[in-house]
């Protein structure tokens, strides 16, 4: 793990922000904030951000609008409403990958290896950090 990651978890622990079943920094998310917003411009050129990063013109307002993969009840986005991680969570009732016992999973390493693909963190977040580092951190934990 690099200074950065553990500046992330430093940040985490003080902030209390939400992370993403994966390891993603929901709160962080571009697309949840431009959601939490409210402000249809700022959304449009969010999913315009989106279609351009990771290639897909179907990627809209609709796709973009998400409230974090942890909400029951509220909107997810495009990916988080079909992501196996995410319902694997759910089924194991774990509050991340990192307390998983099967951690780090094929699938995890998957979604991670296919969003490196398209950019990076510091393209997504704004800053660099490895998600798997970061859940590999609280799977150490748990273990001890």
């Amino acid at each position: 793990m690099n200074d950065t990651d553990g500046e992330v978890l430093v940040t985490m622990k003080k902030t209390d922000k939400m992370m993403g079943y994966c390891g993603l920094l929901c709160a962080d998310c571009s697309a949840l904030l431009a959601t939490q917003s409210g402000d249809l411009q700022t959304m449009q050129r969010e999913a315009q951000k989106w279609r351009k990063l990771f290639k897909r013109d179907d990627m809209d307002v609709e796709y973009i609008t998400c409230d974090g993969c942890k909400s029951r009840s509220g909107r997810l986005c495009g990916h988080c409403s079909l992501c196996e991680i995410r319902k694997c969570a759910l089924n194991r009732q774990v509050e991340h990958c990192g307390f998983c016992s099967d951690f780090p999973c094929a699938a995890l390493i998957s979604l991670h290896t296919q969003l490196s693909e398209y950019c990076t963190m510091k393209d997504f977040f704004g800053y660099e950090y490895d998600p798997v580092e970061v859940l590999q951190t609280f799977h150490d934990r748990k273990k001890q």
